[in-house]
């Protein structure tokens, strides 16, 4: 039977989120990370650190205009992600990259974009 282990890096510094993304710098200061030195694992541990998360906003208007009886006329916006802002990944976690502390993605949750850019739809029904 194997387990499953993952290599961690070692903090020698201070953690210091610098919040950039590449190609404008590190979201944290990977100088405060070293490779581990012989064979054992890094002092830090699994999940300790977490990316920039993301934020979200959608709103929808509804509107009911009557027309007469039973006639009635509904108008609709909805708009998603109303500021359109951008969510990134987590930025490279493998010491010995080049591009360790960049973020060089969007998020992606296995091909489905859970905070796609901003997308506005109009309806208009008429009911009679």
């Amino acid at each position: 039977m194997f387990t499953s282990n993952q290599q961690t890096a070692d903090l020698i510094g201070t953690y210091t989120v610098l919040g950039d993304v590449a190609p404008n710098g590190t979201y944290f200061d990977p100088s405060a990370f070293a490779q581990p030195q012989g064979v054992r694992f890094g002092n830090t541990g699994r999940n300790q650190f977490y990316g920039p998360g993301g934020n979200n906003l959608d709103l929808g208007i509804f509107r009911i205009f009557p027309v007469g009886g039973q006639r009635r006329l509904e108008a609709r916006i909805e708009i998603g992600n109303v500021f359109n802002t951008g969510v990134f990944a987590n930025p490279q976690n493998n010491v010995t990259s080049g591009t360790f502390g960049q973020i060089t993605a969007v998020f992606n949750n296995n091909g489905l974009a859970n905070y796609p850019e901003r997308q506005v739809r109009l309806g208009l029904r008429f009911a009679f």
